[in-house]
């Protein structure tokens, strides 16, 4: 109805998918980073190496206890947020036709959308190109002693880096494109744990490329795995925007909700909300 203002979108006008898979995407979320924080079962695969002073990577080396389960965790990883990206890029904001918030939002569910790809290709690839038994000896070989890096290192190391590259751009876009929407299992905390996550993974990624060019090895390990921990949160929460705003019924922002079919308006044939709109 003209002059009213626009219910606040959670990341555009229009949700992907139908309307029963539409609430699947906070799951999609939760399973991606949870298979990113893959490094939780370390302590339970008998490895022998110290999770203070070596990269996470280095556990799905061949040859390393359990090493196809971090590979596959990965792989899982990877794909859920690349399907992530695909669904925020459905979006109106990511297309640059979504409601609320304006120019500065869209270029959040871009940034966003960036990220979610840039992480997802580079988690697959990491799995898919782990580090050489080399590496790992290397990892633990100082001086002049320790084997050179092999191509396949440093290719893994480049899609790492892609990863963690697409990680903070992500994450410094959430706090935007949170705004005022609740996001599932925060509550009205949305918009905080958005912002801590860009602060935590910002912070964690300066300390760990000073580490690096520092050479130092002890407490990296514990580094890498922070921002790993905040890049399973940054996944979890991007599932959750792509849900639906409410559990149920109409949205009771929208003055609208409720008054015609499936709490969209009555008039007009095809222009209610059901499909690309909200839904209960």
């Amino acid at each position: 109805m003209a002059g009213r203002r626009a219910p606040a979108a959670v990341v555009g006008q229009s949700w992907p998918g139908s309307r029963p898979t539409r609430r699947w995407w906070p799951v999609v979320g939760a399973v991606a980073g949870a298979a990113n924080a893959n490094f939780l079962l370390h302590p339970f695969v008998g490895s022998p190496l110290a999770p203070s002073s070596t990269a996470i990577s280095l556990l799905s080396a061949p040859g390393q206890p359990a090493a196809g389960a971090f590979r596959a965790a990965d792989l899982t990883a990877g794909v859920l947020a690349l399907a992530l990206a695909a669904g925020t890029a459905a979006t109106g904001s990511a297309r640059g036709s979504g409601g609320g918030g304006g120019a500065g939002r869209r270029v959040a569910a871009v940034a966003e959308t960036a990220g979610l790809a840039a992480f997802g290709v580079g988690t697959v690839g990491a799995a898919a190109i782990t580090p050489t038994p080399g590496r790992v000896r290397r990892s633990h070989t100082a001086g002049s002693t320790a084997p050179a890096r092999s191509p396949r290192d440093v290719v893994h190391d480049a899609v790492s880096i892609l990863a963690s590259v697409g990680t903070v751009v992500g994450c410094t876009a959430l706090p935007a494109l949170v705004g005022r929407s609740r996001v599932a299992g925060t509550g009205s905390r949305g918009p905080l744990t958005a912002a801590l996550l860009a602060v935590a993974v910002v912070a964690v990624t300066v300390a760990e490329a000073a580490t690096d060019v520092a050479g130092v090895r002890s407490g990296s390990g514990w580094l890498q795995r922070a921002e790993v921990a905040a890049a399973s949160g940054w996944l979890a929460v991007a599932g959750s925007l792509l849900s639906p705003p409410g559990p149920s019924g109409p949205d009771t922002s929208d003055p609208d909700a409720g008054s015609g079919p499936d709490g969209g308006r009555p008039d007009a044939g095809g222009g209610g909300r059901s499909g690309g709109g909200r839904t209960p």
